[in-house]
């Protein structure tokens, strides 16, 4: 159960936390966490202080990193936009114009990620509960969504066109992807990876 809550503003009966703070008396609190309501020791302005602080734009990075990784794309989608906007608004270093860039492009791909996961999830989602049309819709937006990121994404996207239904899109895709892998060699993806996509890519066309 908790046993503390902290409520921090200047004006606590005229604030939107004042039916929280209600809530919580309501329950009784306990004599050893009295509703401390003023703050004018050093050790509380200190403390309050630090609490206050304003999150970066590496703050809302690293946080949507988090959030992807345990797939909760749409908050995380969220935080990546946050960090793009404080990059772009921030005070530009003379000589890290370059640095700064990567970081807005970079968060830029990463909401786009997250966006791209967040429609294959509520597709998904359409599927298990047999709304066929809506599952439909949704999988063909996450394919162009994902159409909108690096190569590595590629394969999702025709599998997004696949489960639509939509199987010549989604050879179509695969056939794309070859083609550039094969031209400029670089991808690193194993022969026998590449002869997964061709079949697949075939498979889409009977």
């Amino acid at each position: 159960p908790r046993t503390r809550l902290w409520i921090v503003d200047e004006d606590i009966l005229g604030s939107e936390a004042h039916p929280i703070l209600q809530y919580w008396q309501a329950g009784g609190m306990r004599e050893s966490h009295p509703l401390v309501d003023f703050c004018n020791t050093p050790d509380m302005l200190k403390a309050f202080s630090e609490m206050a602080s304003n999150d970066t734009p590496t703050d809302w990075s690293r946080q949507g990193q988090y959030l992807l990784k345990h797939k909760h794309y749409d908050q995380a989608e969220y935080c990546f936009v946050r960090a793009q906007e404080g990059w772009e608004q921030a005070d530009w270093e003379e000589g890290a114009e370059g640095d700064r860039r990567r970081d807005i492009e970079e968060a830029r791909e990463k909401a786009g990620i997250a966006r791209s996961f967040k429609l294959r999830s509520e597709a998904d989602t359409f599927t298990r509960v047999e709304k066929r049309a809506e599952a439909k819709g949704r999988y063909i937006e996450a394919a162009m969504s994902f159409a909108s990121l690096p190569a590595k994404y590629q394969e999702m996207t025709a599998k997004c066109y696949a489960d639509a239904g939509e199987r010549k899109k989604a050879g179509d895709v695969l056939v794309s992807l070859l083609d550039s892998t094969l031209l400029d060699g670089t991808s690193g993806l194993a022969p026998s990876h590449l002869q997964t996509l061709l079949r697949k890519a075939c498979d889409h066309f009977e």
